[in-house]
């Protein structure tokens, strides 16, 4: 969809923020349910995916986890700058991005070590998506989706949710007759 943000970008500036809403609603929503789903199983997912020699990581990831909340936000942020013209001013934000991410991780790595650094990355792009989300704010104050838009539940999220969650219990029920019935094996 944002490859085409640039394109329609003169004419259709509504349909263009619907689209973001959404985009950005439910990448929020979904960030939150990974985040709290990987809180909560940390230990166990650091053990499956690299063994009990990283359990001492299972903190830093939960830290890390702060990152999808973040994103939900910078992935959107891009193509706007292109949509509008401002190529220029996305470079800006890089050049500060780089200075803050020095400045911050410096920082946060000599008062904290890792886990300072850590939550030094975390910080610092979440510095760089505000700093971001206010420069298109002056470029275009009403581009930008407000965090009631992104957390009010439409009738068309409920059925886009309900149609989701049926999707994945026929998938696990599917999966779950195969495996008892010896297929696939």
């Amino acid at each position: 969809m944002f490859p085409l943000v640039s394109q329609y970008a003169d004419r259709e500036w509504a349909s263009i923020r619907r689209a973001l809403v959404r985009t950005q609603k439910y990448s929020l929503w979904l960030a939150i349910l990974a985040v709290a789903g990987g809180w909560l199983t940390a230990d166990l997912l650091i053990r499956i995916l690299a063994g009990t020699a990283y359990a001492e990581a299972a903190p830093l990831f939960r830290i890390l986890l702060l990152m999808l909340l973040v994103y939900t936000f910078a992935q959107t942020q891009r193509p706007l700058f292109y949509a509008l013209k401002e190529q220029r001013l996305l470079f800006l934000s890089y050049v500060a991005g780089i200075i803050t991410y020095s400045g911050v991780l410096l920082v946060a790595t000599l008062a904290a070590g890792l886990t300072g650094a850590t939550i030094g990355v975390v910080v610092a792009e979440a510095i760089i998506v505000y700093l971001r989300f206010r420069m298109l704010k002056h470029i275009n104050p009403d581009i930008q989706p407000s965090l009631r838009e992104l957390l009010t539940f439409l009738p068309e999220d409920q059925q886009l949710w309900s149609q989701s969650i049926k999707r994945v219990q026929t998938f696990i029920v599917r999966r779950v007759k195969k495996g008892s019935t010896g297929e696939g094996r």
